[in-house]
């Protein structure tokens, strides 16, 4: 699974005679596993853990939780490809989310003790999620200070903190109390299974997505395009203010166009990435919402403007 998440996009999933290998061995793999689990006396994990609603919920927002949180992985790379960051100024940044995590950490343990419903908790996880994504995404650009950013790490790692430990404590204590163990390792299971999935998607956007926008950025990439002319003029220029030999300004140009251009294109991706991630954020809120007025069996009644 780990291997077809990493490798299965460059070789163009079932066109690959090794990816259908790879995925036909895990599919029986997985087979084998489950069958072995019913016949064992004393199952390493008990699957009817499934049969518990709660428990199906838990996991749901566990997994979910994990698509959103690797979009993180474009963060790095966009700190020190686009805005050109050393690693020692990325790791800055990291400090910033790990900030988020105790602090998510500490406040979702604060709420189970006081014994308050966990919606609030995922409600509060997910909304900061959706805002890291939201303000992400507006941030995006050429250039910027790396101070504008500390607010989107922040609310990344408020949100995982909020969510990911009251989810697992929540997954527990949804089963019997003898399937406690099965159910933690169901749950490390889930976890995996959105890290490969976030996985999955992370090459999606870029490999095949970047190439889309590759191309059409390319359309526009050429001599009939005024403002590429003026462009490649302007930066020629200046090239040559500092220096540059005459004979190979224009190849030295068309690079360095072509460094820009591929800069554009991961932006370009990486926004449609975190836009993904916002509608997913929204939908699980929207879920959220939905489920904890229907437990407190809260009725919205809704009034014609005119009567009929």
């Amino acid at each position: 699974l780990g291997y077809c998440s990493v490798f299965a996009q460059q070789f163009y999933w079932l066109q690959s005679r090794k990816i259908v290998v790879v995925l036909f061995l895990s599919v029986i793999a997985l087979i084998i596993f489950v069958i072995r689990q019913f016949v064992l006396k004393r199952p390493y994990i008990n699957l009817r853990v499934l049969g518990f609603p709660k428990y199906l919920i838990g996991i749901s927002l566990l997994f979910l939780m994990y698509l959103c949180r690797f979009s993180f992985s474009y963060s790095g790379q966009f700190f020190s490809t686009i805005l050109g960051m050393d690693p020692r100024h990325v790791s800055y940044m990291y400090l910033i989310n790990l900030l988020g995590i105790v602090v998510g950490v500490a406040y979702s343990c604060v709420h189970l003790i006081s014994k308050r419903p966990i919606f609030m908790v995922w409600i509060i996880g997910f909304s900061s999620l959706f805002c890291y994504h939201f303000l992400m995404n507006q941030l995006m650009f050429y250039y910027g200070n790396e101070t504008s950013y500390f607010l989107p790490m922040l609310l990344h790692g408020i949100g995982i903190g909020l969510i990911m430990v009251p989810t697992i404590l929540y997954c527990i204590s949804s089963v019997s109390f003898y399937m406690a163990p099965s159910a933690a390792a169901f749950c490390l299971f889930v976890r995996y299974l959105g890290y490969s999935v976030s996985g999955v998607l992370v090459n999606y956007f870029t490999l095949y997505n970047t190439s889309t926008h590759k191309d059409r950025f390319l359309d526009y990439f050429q001599k009939a395009n005024p403002m590429y002319v003026e462009r490649f003029a302007t930066l020629k220029t200046k090239l040559l203010k500092n220096g540059y030999n005459q004979a190979t300004i224009d190849t030295v140009t068309q690079s360095v166009l072509n460094k820009e251009l591929n800069k554009y294109v991961l932006l370009r991706s990486v926004m449609d990435y975190y836009t993904l991630m916002m509608y997913v954020s929204l939908a699980v809120l929207a879920f959220l919402i939905v489920f904890w007025l229907f437990q407190k069996k809260i009725k919205i009644s809704i009034r014609p403007i005119l009567p009929i």
